[in-house]
């Protein structure tokens, strides 16, 4: 009797060991997963929230004459797809907004993208155009390059007519 007493304390402390681990998010699986997803409301908050304001309609910005959009917006959402909005994370949108490329991961602005959808209950996105994310964010960079080599082109053409 002894013997299986010493059984189910070892049971008992196995279990509680796991249950320990799992709410601290250090079992595998969706323990794990939870506990490694950003938290798009608080990248939002930290990274967007003092231009765009902590609701998203950006009305402190906007009151001021500039063009920044109301993240509560159907029609806002209805007229970008998830891939726009993280290209314009990622890559920033003139001189009004930074890039956030050096600052957040690609799994952050994921993060950032699904936040800024439930900012607009019932909303829909733009339809995925033909290519996928990957097709898009190839075709951007090579857009990018093309634009560095320009601009470099364009840089050696001045420099040559401004020697003698």
């Amino acid at each position: 009797m002894s013997g299986s007493t010493g059984g189910a304390a070892r049971r008992a402390a196995f279990l509680l060991a796991a249950a320990w681990c799992a709410g601290a998010g250090l079992a595998h699986g969706a323990g794990a997963a939870a506990a490694a997803a950003p938290d798009g409301g608080r990248l939002y908050q930290s990274h967007c929230a003092g231009c765009h304001g902590r609701d998203g309609q950006g009305n402190g910005l906007r009151k001021r004459g500039t063009d920044v959009p109301d993240f509560t917006s159907r029609a806002w959402h209805g007229g970008r797809t998830d891939a726009q909005l993280a290209a314009t994370i990622r890559n920033g949108k003139g001189s009004a907004m930074p890039s956030f490329a050096d600052r957040l991961s690609r799994q952050e602005t994921q993060a950032l993208v699904a936040h800024l959808r439930v900012l607009a209950p019932g909303a829909a996105p733009a339809p995925p155009a033909a290519e996928s994310r990957d097709d898009f964010d190839d075709r951007y960079h090579q857009l990018e390059s093309e634009l560095e080599d320009l601009q470099r082109q364009f840089r050696e053409a001045s420099g040559r007519k401004r020697d003698p």
